[in-house]
């Protein structure tokens, strides 16, 4: 805020088209709150992503506690970009999101997990034959080409 009676304070710097620290964030998620979290010597940090400023929860254990007692007050930041990415259940409202949740468990469950071993290990064989393993491996990008 740059008003002159205005209390209001949020991450310094310049704000930018994006947001100050957007385009870090877009090129490696991963990396920036790694590094954020370094930083600012703490799994739970302020930033500003996309015009907005942000808290970034780090922590998974902080994190489930959070979205298991708060998430009638949290507003996922995420939903501008549902048409990006689609409807799904990061995206669903608290009520859609537990039905969403109670049919995709059954999917992970140890009998499903067991009866999708043969179809995974025969992707994965053909896969890693189209490997070229003399150079190397970025497994990240190598999936993202796959799939």
């Amino acid at each position: 805020c740059k008003a002159q009676n205005c209390t209001k304070s949020g991450p310094p710097g310049y704000a930018g088209l994006l947001g100050e620290k957007s385009v870090e964030f877009l090129k490696d998620p991963a990396a920036f709150v790694e590094n954020s979290c370094d930083q600012h010597k703490s799994r739970v940090f302020l930033t500003r992503l996309f015009m907005k400023q942000t808290i970034v929860i780090a922590e998974h254990k902080l994190l489930t506690e959070f979205l298991s007692h708060s998430h009638e007050n949290f507003y996922n930041g995420l939903k501008d970009f549902t048409e990006l990415f689609g409807h799904n259940i990061m995206f669903a409202n608290a009520e859609e999101a537990a039905q969403l949740k109670c049919m995709l468990l059954p999917l992970f469950g140890s009998n499903a997990v067991e009866s999708y071993q043969t179809v995974l290990n025969d992707v994965l064989e053909d896969w890693s034959q189209k490997l070229n393993i003399n150079n190397e491996i970025n497994l990240y990008e190598e999936f993202k080409i796959y799939l």
